[in-house]
């Protein structure tokens, strides 16, 4: 992964795919990006063969807290000692991390998805999560593990994924190869970068090109 300055405080973050070719990740304050350089994960998923990338600082420091009441002070030494309050059951207690990789959630976040406990912090993981491992997550809120497999994870699974093969992980990544100076400035000068998020996952593509004898109606979130 490089980084390229956009201005005194903010970087780019690529993804160098060939001798003309990169991929933008992110784009991040300067001091997020040079204080957690190793918290900043990517790679090739092994089930879609896509390219996943976690800002794990983001979702470990932040997506974790939401929903969590503050810390109670310390006691009293004099105090009583108060009982423990109960710990909240994982809203995924029922999947093994095993489970999850089959399903095709990001690897680096199973640790992270086994210790959510609400909603509001799913949530939040989905907010910044890749959008397959997103997908999963909140289907399978709802529904058994099985039925996830086969609606979510089956119909996007790629055979035989090279770890090492960026060039055909971004052909079946929703997002922007860059193969000039010329595009990375365009970007840069428009400050347009709501534009690249705009694209459909391959389970919305069958829905919308999928031909049907008669009126279709499907349902989408906000």
């Amino acid at each position: 992964m490089y980084s390229a300055r956009v201005n005194a405080d903010y970087r780019a973050l690529l993804l160098h795919l060939s001798e003309s070719e990169w991929l933008l990740v992110a784009v991040k304050h300067r001091g997020h990006v040079y204080e957690n350089l190793d918290r900043l994960s990517y790679g090739i998923n092994q089930v879609t063969g896509s390219i996943d990338y976690i800002d794990l600082e983001i979702v470990e420091s932040g997506v974790l807290r939401k929903g969590r009441p503050p810390a109670a002070p310390a006691a009293s030494s004099t105090a009583p000692a108060q009982p423990e309050p109960a710990r909240e059951r994982p809203l995924f207690a029922d999947v093994t991390s095993q489970q999850m990789a089959d399903l095709g959630v990001a690897e680096p976040l199973i640790p992270v998805v086994a210790r959510l406990t609400s909603d509001e912090e799913l949530l939040g993981l989905v907010e910044y999560a890749p959008r397959h491992t997103g997908e999963v997550l909140l289907r399978l809120r709802d529904v058994p593990y099985q039925q996830v497999l086969e609606e979510v994870t089956r119909p996007v699974e790629v055979k035989d994924v090279d770890p090492d093969d960026y060039q055909a992980a971004v052909e079946r990544t929703d997002t922007a190869v860059i193969t000039t100076d010329k595009d990375l400035e365009s970007i840069i000068e428009e400050r347009n970068f709501g534009r690249w998020k705009v694209f459909l996952h391959p389970t919305q593509k069958r829905l919308v090109t999928r031909r049907y004898s008669g009126p279709a109606r499907t349902p989408a979130g906000s």
